[in-house]
């Protein structure tokens, strides 16, 4: 039987473990994941400014008292009797409390493979953990719930309010001109890199010929009808972002790049992601296409939309600058060889565009 947390239990203090070496580091994490809160040291050291979490003061909110605290993927951890929630500082109040409207109103009409969450004291993020495991978009299985998923998370993401900080220089038609741009100013720190020497070059022409050849008159109309009519983009369907349960069931997570926008972005997002790992095999980009419209059709500007976006070198665009800014995310061994294959399948890119006729 675990210990209840006595009454007298201080505050749970975060701040870095910038102190310690990685192997001590990885040490702490598991004994603080596996210690009741009783045996859990005063202070627990995770980086940045501290913040304070007052477990009584939550424990109202969770319905139940907290009996063990933890460190899970950079979320605090706290486990009560029936449940376990993962709570993070969020830094755009006003977003996340706009999100937490337009996802009641999603709720309601139907749409309901969403974490729980709550806003609390303003500047925490406290959603429920769901046990299962990141989506494989190699997986056909999961390829097919993934696209489900999202068809019907489009379907029921309309008519929602416009958010506090909206801005339309944000929405996808932007977003491809200032990914290329920022691109631009990182493509000869990549040629550096012996693998890239040359493709460095002829992925920043594919993108300026892809902004050359996008209808980008029709994509703003797209954009700004989605807008009008409130639909909400997910805008970050990389396959972490989609949770397979143990029951097999798949939620969509992580919300804080949610905006207004064509939904028609996600769609691209999804398939070309799944494409780069099946190099480019245009049945599977078919087998997508047909399990989301089955639930959520596209419009005829929306499909013609769609193809040209397949010019545009997103994905490496994405991994080259998380490499060179050193994001976070974007290790160095993972990146390399993900881009080495991208580069490896230009002619299977090409060929794919060529069964869309777009190349």
């Amino acid at each position: 039987m675990k210990a209840a947390v006595p009454s007298d239990t201080p505050l749970v203090v975060i701040s870095l473990l910038s102190s310690l070496s990685e192997a001590g580091t990885f040490c702490a994490l598991h004994i603080f994941a596996l210690c009741p809160i009783p045996m859990l040291p005063n202070v627990i050291r995770l980086g940045g400014d501290t913040m304070r979490v007052d477990l009584k003061a939550i424990e109202p909110f969770l319905n139940e008292p907290v009996v063990q605290t933890g460190l899970k993927n950079g979320f605090l951890l706290l486990k009560t009797p029936s449940a376990r929630w993962l709570a993070k500082p969020v830094d755009h109040t006003a977003k996340m409390f706009w999100w937490q409207r337009a996802d009641r109103l999603i709720r309601k009409k139907g749409f309901r493979s969403m974490p729980d969450f709550f806003v609390w004291q303003d500047r925490w993020l406290v959603m429920r953990y769901i046990p299962g495991r990141t989506a494989r978009y190699r997986n056909v299985w999961d390829l097919r719930q993934s696209a489900v998923l999202l068809a019907r998370f489009h379907r029921k993401a309309i008519a929602v309010e416009t958010p506090p900080d909206f801005d339309v220089r944000r929405t996808l038609a932007d977003r491809l001109v200032n990914r290329f741009e920022q691109y631009e100013k990182v493509c000869r720190q990549l040629s550096a890199f012996p693998q890239f020497a040359f493709a460095s070059e002829d992925f920043r022409r594919h993108g300026e010929r892809a902004l050359n050849r996008i209808d980008r008159t029709a994509l703003r109309r797209v954009v700004s009808s989605g807008v009008e009519e409130g639909t909400v983009a997910h805008r970050d369907l990389a396959s972490h972002n989609i949770l397979i349960g143990v029951t097999g069931k798949p939620w969509l997570i992580d919300f804080e790049t949610a905006d207004l926008d064509a939904q028609l972005g996600d769609l691209w997002q999804l398939a070309s992601r799944a494409l780069v790992e099946w190099h480019w095999n245009p049945h599977v980009f078919a087998f997508i296409l047909r399990t989301y419209e089955a639930i959520r059709p596209l419009s005829t500007d929306e499909k013609r939309l769609l193809s040209q976006l397949f010019l545009f070198p997103n994905d490496f665009y994405r991994e080259a600058l998380g490499l060179i800014k050193h994001r976070q995310g974007f290790d160095e061994q993972k990146v390399i060889p993900y881009l080495q294959m991208l580069v490896r399948d230009e002619r299977k890119w090409n060929a794919f565009l060529s069964w869309l006729g777009v190349a």
